[in-house]
């Protein structure tokens, strides 16, 4: 296993240690296989939800509500010695 898929392996395990920090319930790669370097750019995904309370334009009574968070994080690197940008790579 070489240096950059280390990285990205303790990268996520620490974003999966702090997602309680976060106020996040839940974390997932976009895949079910584990990191490689064929992996590389690696996507994170954080989904989370919490309760806020909204007001009624009409009559102005409030109601709770559930919002739903989701964040995709997207650790991109050079994986091809030739490319001159990340852009070639997509």
């Amino acid at each position: 296993m070489d240096y950059r898929t280390q990285s990205l392996e303790e990268i996520a395990r620490r974003i999966k240690r702090d997602r309680l920090i976060l106020n996040l319930q839940s974390f997932k790669w976009n895949s079910n296989n584990p990191i490689s370097k064929i992996n590389v750019p690696a996507i994170y995904m954080f989904e989370g939800r919490d309760t806020v309370k909204e007001f009624s334009s009409k009559n102005g009574l409030g109601y709770p509500c559930k919002r739903h968070l989701e964040i995709n994080i997207e650790i991109v690197t050079k994986n091809d010695a030739n490319a001159k940008s990340v852009k070639e790579m997509y």
